[in-house]
């Protein structure tokens, strides 16, 4: 699935968009009170937010789930970012083979300010 505008779900007929937006809400709410979850949080996050083009909603329910599972689950999304993170700066990462492959400008671009 791509973006909301290429599935165009939310300019369906009301009931019917509402009906996936339920669906969204539910699974993510399911998510947040299961630990672990049968999908990765990060990767729940990344669908429902793509689908629905929106991710603060997602984190304003997050945000006000107050249970041990949603606290965990933000633990487990911390380590596998930072883990994403060392690893790429180590140079253990695929990405970093890439990025380091790419040539880099070596010209340097000033910006001023001016003062009024």
């Amino acid at each position: 699935m791509g973006s909301r505008s290429e599935a165009g779900w939310s300019t369906w007929d009301a009931p019917l968009a509402d009906a996936l937006r339920n669906v969204w809400t539910a699974w993510w709410q399911a998510a947040l009170h299961a630990h672990p979850s049968p999908v990765s949080i990060r990767d729940t996050l990344g669908l429902i937010t793509v689908a629905t083009d929106s991710l603060r909603p997602w984190l304003d329910i997050w945000t006000a789930t107050r249970t041990p599972a949603a606290v965990a689950h933000l633990a487990d999304l911390m380590v596998d970012v930072l883990f994403e993170y060392e690893s790429w700066w180590s140079g253990s990462s695929p990405m970093c083979a890439t990025v380091s492959a790419t040539p880099v400008s070596t010209t340097r671009t000033s910006f001023t300010t001016s003062s009024s």
